[in-house]
């Protein structure tokens, strides 16, 4: 009957269209997913890396300020506080200078200065002279704070750590923009997909 013929050809159709846009949603997703998760490893370890890079340079810094065996000082106090705020302020990272016991005698939110963090896990190994580092969510878990904890070693030992500190809200800004991108590309994607398909139906069935 012509009828069912009628329900059939539009059947058909619609199978089609579904089938389009399936094979183009699948791989689309796919990618997307692995790019976002390739570029979040990365950015991360790029931050960290930059982080042990700044907790180096302060620590030999502080290495500096200690007084050499001919009873002269390399560095002063004062230039190394004043070189701590302009790496703080240049990296967006803050920086904490330890005590060989974990007590802060720098830090750059002028926040823990005087505290024992001793107890802080990046810190206990540190003090053992290994490099560690730790992560933890904000209070809106909305970013990720990264803490490398870097020890400054010299010819006695431990002489202290540099504690440097900084959250991902950029690389979290960067993915969301991505996957705004990636939305209004794949919805295009569907679109054209759906359109070509349906293009395609009717010329087959138009008979």
């Amino acid at each position: 009957p012509a009828g069912a013929g009628g329900r059939v050809v539009k059947s058909l159709r619609w199978k089609l269209m579904f089938m389009a846009m399936v094979a183009v949603f699948v791989p689309l997703y796919l990618i997307n997913r692995y790019g976002v998760s390739e570029f979040d490893r990365f950015t991360r370890r790029a931050l960290e890396d930059q982080l042990i890079d700044v907790a180096v340079m302060v620590g030999e810094l502080y290495r500096c300020t200690q007084d050499d065996p001919q009873g002269g000082t390399a560095l002063k106090p004062a230039t190394f506080l004043a070189l701590c705020d302009t790496f703080s302020l240049e990296t967006d990272a803050r920086i904490r200078v330890l005590s060989d016991q974990g007590v802060a005698i720098y830090d750059s939110a002028r926040h823990d200065e005087g505290v024992d963090l001793s107890a802080r896990p990046e810190v206990a190994e540190a003090l053992l002279g290994e490099y560690d580092a730790s992560w933890e969510l904000t209070e809106d878990r909305s970013y990720v704070f990264y803490h490398c904890a870097q020890p400054v070693l010299a010819d006695r030992g431990v002489m202290g750590v540099v504690l440097v500190s900084r959250h991902t809200g950029p690389i979290v800004g960067a993915i969301l923009r991505m996957y705004q991108r990636q939305r209004a590309t794949t919805v295009m994607a569907l679109v054209f997909s759906a359109l070509a398909a349906a293009l395609l139906s009717w010329s087959m069935t138009r008979r």
